[in-house]
């Protein structure tokens, strides 16, 4: 997601709290509306373009995908019951190894070793 497609009033507060060449310790909440919650409010956001994660929110608005983050996020407990089992999923994905991916320190930059 790019500034373009984002939320205008969203956009702008990230681009505040992270301008260029900000100091690489500021974090940014992934749920800006309940950053203290685990809840659905972050998949709720999606729907009004304030998705962090650019995957996230390609995701929600993709046709074939949007409909099951819509109805997720609409219904606390199917939502509940269904986030545990996407990450047991998720874990099961192949980890890269070696020169074939890397944990950045910085996430602005690749690792510089």
């Amino acid at each position: 997601m790019n500034d373009l497609t984002m939320d205008v009033e969203y956009a702008t507060k990230l681009r505040h709290i992270c301008p260029p060449n900000a100091d690489p310790s500021i974090r940014v909440p992934l749920d800006p509306t309940t950053p203290f919650l685990f809840d659905k409010s972050y998949f709720t956001n999606l729907a009004f373009k304030r998705g962090l994660l650019t995957s996230d929110q390609d995701l929600h608005d993709n046709l074939v995908t949007k409909f099951n983050s819509d109805f997720d996020s609409s219904n606390t407990s199917l939502w509940e019951r269904k986030f545990p089992l996407a990450m047991v999923r998720l874990s099961s994905l192949n980890v890269l190894l070696g020169s074939a991916g890397e944990v950045r320190y910085n996430c602005r930059s690749t690792n510089s070793f």
